[in-house]
């Protein structure tokens, strides 16, 4: 079933019809309360706000998204549930819009997790193709410096057999290619072969015992991958095809197409936090608009206290129109899941655009299903009647309020058994 704004709106406006209202009863607790929590908010959203700007002023600055997801996670005190209460009409809409804030805030902070995480990949990146580079160019130098390492640590063993001892030439040689420890024939031998290890592992090759001897510029035909490069491709999700000659390793030319490769993932990437970036600032200015929607509420139920205490105020017209907002805010949200119902259908769904337009269309659902939940207590307030459960199932609106209410509650109530379902399927 289709959701459209006229049987949201005038069903539910339907089931207003007639409502009785109830005497205000006294909230300053409650008020005081939502107040702490407004001011908090406040100042969280300013600071949040501030961060995210910086880190969308440089994508690449991990500090600041960093820092952004810290100032997210800051939670302010909460005060306590009125949408179970029948409480004061304008505390429920101000708890409303708290709650809708705080929607919005975990969005912003998961699509900044989820910028975190492609940075992370992008540095990676950027670390993998220096270090391919970097292998590329050292591996004729390393192969050559493994050669000379054979051919003195052949002398040194000469030399451990003969009983000989190092001369000054060959210490300085072998300090020339990063033997430090020549003290004698045996501390010398022991650090050649430390220094071969230190040199084949760097460019991805173990040598035998009888290479250690024996290598020559023949021994490796091609490039292999050292274990330091894989962890890196690891980090960065990258996964190396097989070299044509797998026996042999890989060419500079499938080396150089392996970086060109990559470099054309990090610039997807470099896409994917930018588009991350247009969401995290859609979500932050809607978490801002709730923060300032709820302050307003608060602001008016503290009117309304004060004007009930001079007696200058129509309680049912105050209540009235609060449940005229929450009309119009149900409303705006069953159009909203219809226009991105329409994005969705051209859109390729294993699109981030997709994936985007779907995570919008379940917040306006939770929204609609918040939003009918506090209309329901607001009744409640005006009526003193509500029939319904709780716990896996919320309470039909608009109860006893002709058949057109009862046609638009019960197309939203299935929507909020659905997000009752699924906040089952979660837990």
């Amino acid at each position: 079933m289709k959701l459209r704004t006229p049987f949201a709106a005038l069903a539910i406006t339907a089931g207003l019809i007639g409502a009785l209202a109830a005497p205000m009863p006294a909230f300053a607790d409650e008020l005081e309360d939502a107040q702490q929590t407004v001011t908090e908010e406040t100042q969280i959203v300013e600071e949040a706000t501030e961060q995210v700007e910086l880190m969308v002023e440089d994508p690449t600055n991990q500090q600041a998204t960093e820092a952004a997801s810290r100032a997210l996670s800051v939670t302010p005190s909460p005060f306590d549930s009125l949408l179970n209460s029948g409480q004061n009409a304008q505390l429920i809409f101000a708890q409303l819009q708290m709650q809708l804030a705080q929607q919005n805030k975990q969005q912003a902070m998961e699509k900044v997790e989820a910028i975190r995480e492609q940075q992370d990949k992008s540095r990676a990146c950027t670390e993998l193709i220096n270090g391919l580079r970097a292998l590329k160019n050292s591996y004729p130098s390393s192969v050559s410096e493994l050669v000379a390492l054979a051919g003195y640590l052949k002398q040194l063993n000469e030399l451990s057999n003969s009983g000989g001892t190092l001369s000054n030439q060959l210490k300085n040689d072998l300090k020339s290619h990063g033997v430090t420890k020549t003290d004698d024939v045996a501390s010398a031998a022991e650090a050649t072969k430390a220094r071969q290890d230190e040199i084949a592992a760097s460019i991805g090759v173990t040598l035998t015992e009888e290479q250690r001897t024996s290598v020559t510029s023949a021994s490796f035909k091609g490039i292999r991958i050292p274990q330091s490069i894989s962890e890196l491709a690891s980090q960065a999700e990258y996964e190396f095809s097989a070299p044509k000659n797998a026996a042999d390793g890989y060419t500079e030319e499938e080396i150089d197409q392996i970086i060109a490769d990559i470099e054309a993932m990090q610039e997807n990437l470099g896409t994917d936090i930018q588009q991350q970036m247009e969401f995290t600032q859609d979500y932050m200015g809607q978490y801002n608009s709730y923060v300032q929607g709820a302050a307003s509420a608060v602001a008016d139920a503290q009117e309304a206290q004060a004007s009930a205490s001079r007696g200058t105020i129509d309680e049912a017209d105050q209540i009235l129109a609060v449940q005229s907002e929450l009309v119009s805010f149900i409303s705006e949200r069953a159009d909203k899941i219809e226009e991105l119902k329409g994005e969705l259908e051209n859109l390729d769904p294993a699109s981030a655009d997709a994936q985007n337009v779907n995570d919008q269309i379940d917040a306006a659902l939770d929204e609609l299903a918040m939003g009918c939940e506090a209309l329901q207590q607001a009744q409640q307030g005006a009526t003193g009647t509500v029939s319904g459960g709780s716990g896996d199932s919320f309470g039909m609106i608009a109860v006893g309020a002709g058949a057109g209410a009862l046609v638009g509650g019960g197309a939203i109530y299935a929507l909020m058994r659905r997000r009752a379902s699924q906040a089952e399927q979660k837990a």
